[in-house]
Order: C-alpha cells, then sequence, then structure tokens
C-alpha cells in the first residue's frame, strides 16, 4: 500500500522489471492566486521509490488498484 496525497491514478506509473516494482509520478505545485503560503508540509516534484519483491513473481498475475480516502 503506498499513499499519494492530491495524486489522481492516471498521474501515477506502476511498473515491474523482474523483482523490481517502481512507482513513480511526479507532484505539481498548486497555483492559488492572492494567497501566500508561509509553510507547507507536501512535497512537489517528481518521484520515484523502487522495491525489491521477496520472491519471483508473474508480471502477468500482477495488479494494480486505487482508492480513495475516506
Amino acid at each position: 500500500m503506498v499513499e499519494l496525497p492530491g495524486l489522481k491514478k492516471e498521474e501515477i506509473d506502476v511498473s515491474l522489471h523482474g523483482d523490481v516494482l517502481t512507482i513513480s509520478g511526479e507532484r505539481k505545485a498548486e497555483e492559488k492566486k492572492g494567497e501566500q503560503d508561509f509553510r507547507t508540509k507536501r512535497f512537489y516534484g517528481s518521484f520515484q521509490r523502487m522495491v525489491t519483491l521477496p520472491a519471483a513473481v508473474d508480471a502477468k498475475q500482477v495488479k494494480a488498484s486505487s482508492r480513495t480516502a475516506s
């Protein structure tokens, strides 16, 4: 499970190469007209996380899903 607040599923890329699962995307800064933020806790820009899976995985059986926070 990966939490990616502020991103739509279309903005996330999930791929599997051998036993390495890669999740990547880019969070773009929101433009707020007339407002200034002095502090933000959300980071912007490209990201990539790679996870080596513990066992051989059949790429044809890999599935990804998304859900929104309730």
